[in-house]
């Protein structure tokens, strides 16, 4: 059985992606989000709604293709998810 990860949708990780500056294509089965600070640092996540709750492997995979190609550090990346799941719980830094 996948494991999902609680209170955090395909939505979220979509404006999370986005917010980062990554663009999102569309295609029949896939979303891909690409980045011009290093096109090798692509996405690519299954066509699912926006309001599933996201598998836990497609989430570390989100996380750690940005890291590994220098576009977003993991733990901005992490404070980044916070932001858009909690939108108005979590101070943004000064």
């Amino acid at each position: 059985m996948t494991k999902t990860v609680k209170g955090v949708t395909y939505g979220d990780l979509d404006t999370a992606l986005r917010q980062m500056g990554y663009i999102r294509e569309d295609r029949v089965k896939e979303r891909i989000y690409r980045t011009e600070r290093n096109p090798d640092a692509f996405v690519s996540l299954p066509q699912w709604p926006f309001d599933q709750e996201i598998w836990e492997a497609h989430l570390l995979a989100a996380r750690q293709i940005p890291d590994a190609f220098g576009v977003y550090e993991g733990h901005d990346f992490d404070l980044l998810l916070l932001r858009v799941t909690h939108k108005d719980t979590v101070p943004t830094p000064a």
